[in-house]
């Protein structure tokens, strides 16, 4: 291929020959300076233009519609650590408190049909009776339960209908229960109204309910089947007004329970009780329970946990604590502080169990065995 020196010399001289009989020059050397000037401009150009132009043709043939090239954001060298997301919280279930002249005061208690348990007036201190210790070392005790407000005497006012569990001695198989009736005059502490039922070593009465038409309904649970019995105020004393009807069978749940000591276990231990719902069903609510067999103080995070129940029994002490339901393939934890307060090192073990509960029936079966956990904490 020729040098571009070569072409415009050769164009340059066709073109001088062609124009050269019709200029009138004024001189050889005017001439000659005029044709070197040309020269030189030309040679520029021409030089110019060979080498943008294939550039050019080259970005066009490359990208026949060329477009603007993408501005790429900056891009963040140092972004902030997100935190990990905080586990969801098992709610505490809001249930009807007790009056503080209950919890905390004298009350009125009907008879529990055994020597060893109160009654007449019993001085409640946070809603329980301790006795004595006896030579044995056990101390009988009485806890108010379940507490449901409405008209049950048909005055038109507010009545209180209160659970009462008392352990008399340590060989009890379960605690004597019985619901009675309080009226709840406004501005001042309420009276006994009468006892509705009580229970029986192999009878235990539980969830107290007001109907509509003003009757009481509870829950008769025996080793071989469940009942709704109704009783309704007679103007003297609560008497049966039906027949007992068979609760129905609750469907089985699929709770899974994971406890994590999350401080190193010892005489104080920090526990993280997560619940799992596995299954595609939930109850109204669940049951939480914590059970020691050495002494021990339970403590909740973020929760108020209410007094144990049956620690001078073989079992050791009882945490029962009620919270909301977890839906179907949710998780909820709740955080509780353990502290041993035995002697030297013997801190045991701790027992955790989740069921649901169906309101006015009871426990639910779960599938499986996973939803009770035994934590060992200690030698």
């Amino acid at each position: 291929m020729s040098e571009p020196t070569d072409l415009l010399e050769v164009a340059f001289n066709d073109l001088r020959e062609a124009v050269m009989p019709y200029a009138k020059l004024p001189g050889v050397d005017a001439a000659r300076t005029t044709v070197r000037r040309r020269r030189r401009v030309r040679y520029g150009v021409a030089a110019v233009a060979l080498v943008v132009v294939p550039l050019v043709a080259y970005a066009v043939f490359r990208s026949p519609n060329p477009v603007a090239a993408p501005i790429t954001p900056a891009t963040n060298l140092f972004p902030t650590p997100t935190a990990a997301p905080e586990p969801a919280a098992l709610q505490a279930l809001g249930t009807q408190s007790a009056p503080g002249w209950m919890t905390s005061g004298v009350v009125d208690v009907p008879d529990f049909g055994d020597p060893g348990c109160p009654s007449g007036q019993v001085r409640f201190i946070n809603g329980t009776w301790r006795a004595s210790a006896a030579a044995t070392g056990f101390t009988p005790s009485v806890v108010i339960g379940d507490v449901v407000v409405g008209d049950v005497n048909g005055d038109g006012g507010e009545d209180l209908l209160v659970l009462f569990r008392c352990v008399a001695r340590g060989d009890q198989a379960r605690p004597l229960s019985q619901v009675a009736a309080y009226t709840l005059p406004p501005g001042t502490a309420g009276s006994l109204l009468g006892q509705v039922v009580r229970g029986n070593p192999v009878e235990d009465v539980s969830f107290p309910q007001v109907q509509p038409d003003k009757s009481v309904r509870v829950t008769i649970s025996t080793n071989a089947a469940k009942l709704w019995e109704t009783y309704r105020w007679n103007g003297q004393r609560f008497a049966q007004s039906s027949l007992p009807d068979l609760l129905p069978t609750p469907l089985p749940t699929n709770l899974n329970l994971t406890v994590t000591p999350t401080v190193a276990p010892g005489v104080l231990t920090s526990l993280a009780v997560t619940v799992h719902n596995g299954g595609t069903l939930k109850g109204d609510y669940l049951m939480v329970t914590l059970r020691s067999r050495a002494p021990m103080v339970l403590s909740g995070v973020r929760m108020t946990v209410p007094p144990p129940t049956a620690c001078a029994t073989p079992s050791g002490c009882q945490w029962d604590m009620a919270f909301e339901a977890v839906a179907p393939g949710q998780s909820a934890t709740a955080q509780f502080n353990v502290l041993f307060t035995g002697s030297g090192n013997n801190t045991g073990a701790v027992d955790v169990k989740v069921v649901g509960w169906i309101r006015g029936i009871g426990d639910q079966p779960n599938a499986d065995s996973t939803n009770a956990v035994t934590v060992p904490l200690g030698p």
